[in-house]
């Protein structure tokens, strides 16, 4: 098996952060995503904070402050959220947000790189009610979310569990309260998400089992839960949810190609893919710490032998694919979890390192 080339990722995810490689252009307005994908493998590597008396601790800091500042200057004027580029920035200062919202998973990242960076100013900075404010507002009817509202204050977009993911987590990250003025509807969030689980034992982007189990979207509806204190672990209906987990993992007799061998699927009958190491990992991590029954060997193999990239560093989402921060963190982040040498230990909950959770609970 082959040993986690540290310094090559390293480098990996410094040159995505301050060179913006060419592949990524087109995906500009999702910078914000990049960055935290970025900071956060460079946190697992153990490679993003320097101490005291350390060589270079001084330039160090001036860099963190800079990146600090950055993520600041995304803040939209009304100070009730994060734009994810400054591609969305209308330049109108508009107090009232109604011409210039802030979008839900720009916040949720940023407020994830201010805990990865360690950010000191973040009570001073943030305004919860303003931000829950916007949260709430996002909401839908049946409890789920969309993206960003209109100009009407309405909830606009697309709507699936990963923004109920995000609404939970932002509502983690600023220890809102529950019953303040501007929080969410827990009980609407918590029985819609319920209601996306199939006879599988898997969750879906639809309600009343009517979509397909999607091994993302089971670990962002079993986090959901997790994130607002609604996971019963006792709860039977869990067997099922795990069995199903466990068997996302391709053994070798089962896989269509043996690169994919020990690898995990997202969906039935799919080809493996690093991301879903993850999230199958951090789901029975959820569930009660249940990754231990799968074949953590061949998941080491398939992520170190065939996805980790031995020329430009990082991780790639499937054989013979270009790298990417998104599959790069998710793949160092399922390698910790896996007990893999020399990396930081992952909080699951809030998708940061066990360091930057620490540094949260004292933060906020």
């Amino acid at each position: 098996m082959s040993e986690i080339l540290k310094e090559k990722h390293v480098k990996f995810f410094r040159r995505c952060i301050n060179m913006w490689p060419e592949a990524y252009e087109a995906h500009d307005s999702n910078k914000m995503a990049i960055v935290y994908f970025s900071l956060a493998g460079l946190d697992v590597l153990g490679a993003l904070h320097k101490e005291k008396g350390d060589d270079g601790y001084e330039k160090y800091e001036i860099e963190r402050r800079e990146a600090i500042d950055w993520v600041y200057s995304h803040l939209v004027p009304s100070g009730s959220g994060f734009r994810g580029s400054f591609t969305y920035d209308l330049g109108t200062q508009d107090e009232s947000g109604s011409y210039d919202p802030p979008n839900l998973a720009a916040t949720g990242f940023a407020l994830q790189i201010l805990l990865t960076l360690r950010d000191e100013s973040m009570k001073e900075r943030l305004d919860k009610e303003k931000i829950m404010g916007f949260v709430k507002s996002c909401q839908q009817s049946d409890g789920q979310f969309c993206p960003i509202v209109d100009v009407d204050g309405q909830p606009f977009g697309d709507t699936d569990l990963r923004y109920c993911m995000i609404a939970a987590t932002i509502r983690k990250i600023l220890k809102y309260q529950s019953g303040g003025a501007s929080d969410i509807n827990i009980e609407m969030l918590s029985k819609f998400t319920l209601s996306t689980m199939g006879c599988d034992g898997g969750m879906a982007s639809t309600a009343l089992t009517l979509g397909e189990s999607h091994a993302g979207l089971t670990f962002c509806g079993l986090n959901t839960l997790a994130l607002l204190g609604k996971l019963d672990l006792e709860d039977k209906r869990w067997d099922d949810t795990v069995d199903w987990l466990v068997h996302r993992q391709i053994s070798a007799d089962m896989a269509v190609d043996s690169l994919d061998a020990g690898g995990f699927n997202g969906r039935e009958n799919k080809r493996a893919d690093t991301c879903y190491v993850f999230w199958v990992l951090g789901s029975l991590v959820v569930l009660g710490n249940k990754e231990v029954l799968i074949d953590v060997e061949s998941a080491k193999v398939f992520l170190l032998d065939h996805m980790q990239d031995t020329l430009l560093g990082g991780f790639a989402k499937g054989h013979g694919e270009t790298p990417d921060p998104y599959h790069s963190f998710l793949g160092l982040a399922a390698l910790s979890i896996l007990k893999a040498k020399g990396l930081q230990s992952v909080d699951v909950e809030l998708v940061i390192t066990k360091g930057a959770k620490e540094f949260y609970e004292t933060a906020i």
